[in-house]
């Protein structure tokens, strides 16, 4: 047992998540080519709580960039198992307030 106590603060790193970015196959895990603009849909879901879809989100790439629109239920989890830390993302658009984003 850890002698951390569970109530103490803490950063979220890749370690936390299944998935080792660093060995990530995913086409967004590396940047886009020079002039090329990349576009991932990491969820397509509706309002409707869904167990086989993740909440609406799309990460958008341009160069070195990345943002994030309408982040959606789950879009954290999709972020990294595309290869993208949270901490990578430069802005997040909200195209409208709606309960699944």
């Amino acid at each position: 047992m850890s002698s951390r106590n569970a109530a103490e603060p803490r950063d979220v790193t890749a370690n936390d998540f299944p998935v080792n970015i660093t060995e990530s196959t995913h086409p967004a895990a590396k940047p886009p080519a020079e002039g090329e603009l990349r576009v991932t849909l990491l969820g397509t879901g509706s309002p409707i709580p869904s167990t086989e879809r993740f909440g609406f989100s799309v990460l958008v790439q341009a160069g070195e960039n990345n943002y994030v629109v309408d982040a959606g239920r789950g879009a954290i989890v999709r972020l990294i198992q595309a290869g993208v830390e949270a901490g990578q993302v430069d802005g997040l658009f909200l195209t409208h307030f709606h309960s699944d984003h």
